[in-house]
């Protein structure tokens, strides 16, 4: 439920910023498009991710440790920064190898034109997924409480 709750939380936020912030001239069906195609976007890499942190999770309370929120936020970075790197890598060989694609000087260059604004959105979400969690673990822990 928390997987769920916090996914789609954090894919909502992140469709809404997108089309807020790209919505100056547009009418409010490109809006409505943007929202969409940015929360579609991001909910398959985000899904995958916040179920590996889930497993990392629960892999500390089969050792009744719980991680500090610093060490939980430098992990989903790096599970972030790493899934992006995973996808990014491939188009970088193909913009270089392909003549039809732009061809970059180097991977520096390629990543400040392409990669920059990714791996700033990754480290956005893993500060805020872990925060997140934390606030829906307690809130359905309360409602729970509350229910009996």
């Amino acid at each position: 439920m928390r997987i769920v709750l916090t996914t789609l939380s954090i894919g909502i936020l992140y469709g809404l910023t997108a089309g807020i912030a790209s919505s100056i001239h547009w009418t409010f069906g490109d809006v409505i498009y943007s929202f969409i195609m940015s929360f579609g976007f991001i909910l398959i890499p985000l899904f995958l991710c916040v179920c590996v942190f889930h497993f990392l999770l629960n892999i500390y309370k089969w050792t009744r440790r719980q991680p500090a929120l610093i060490f939980q936020i430098l992990t989903l970075c790096f599970i972030f920064t790493l899934f992006l790197f995973s996808i990014s890598l491939p188009d970088f060989i193909r913009h270089q190898n392909n003549a039809t694609y732009i061809h970059y000087k180097s991977f520096t260059e390629y990543f400040k034109t392409e990669l920059l604004e990714g791996v700033i959105t990754a480290t956005m979400f893993s500060i805020a997924i872990p925060l997140l969690d934390n606030y829906f673990k307690n809130k359905i822990i309360k409602f729970d409480a509350s229910r009996q």
